[in-house]
């Protein structure tokens, strides 16, 4: 897999060069695999099915962690070149929901958090 290399707020970076950065590997594929954890459910205009519908799992009162987690290994193996979901862990602190989840790539493990 290549990708364009993104920064932790999702924009794209540039290469010494100018040029748009692209990167291959076990990192491109955490990467696009944290933006696949990112989609909300009926945001992308094509794939309207498909994203994480945070609406009736996370936003509420409390989150349904193992709801989450469920659709959380779910879209990580959509991810192209993720084999496994080795772990995932989802906490919820105060407002805050996160998670960490260990994915086995076609080229190594990867931690992706969020």
């Amino acid at each position: 897999m290549r990708t364009f290399v993104a920064d932790t707020l999702n924009d794209l970076m540039l290469g010494r060069d100018g040029n748009l950065s692209t990167f291959t590997g076990a990192g491109a594929i955490a990467q696009t695999a944290r933006q696949y954890m990112q989609a909300r459910r009926g945001e992308m205009l094509h794939k309207a099915d498909e994203g994480v519908p945070f609406d009736p799992i996370v936003w509420g009162a409390s989150a349904n962690l193992a709801q989450f987690e469920a659709i959380g290994r779910v879209r990580l193996l959509q991810v192209e070149g993720v084999v496994e979901v080795v772990s995932f862990e989802a906490t919820q602190s105060g407002d805050v929901l996160g998670y960490v989840a260990v994915i086995r790539t076609t080229e190594g493990e990867a931690t992706i958090n969020g």
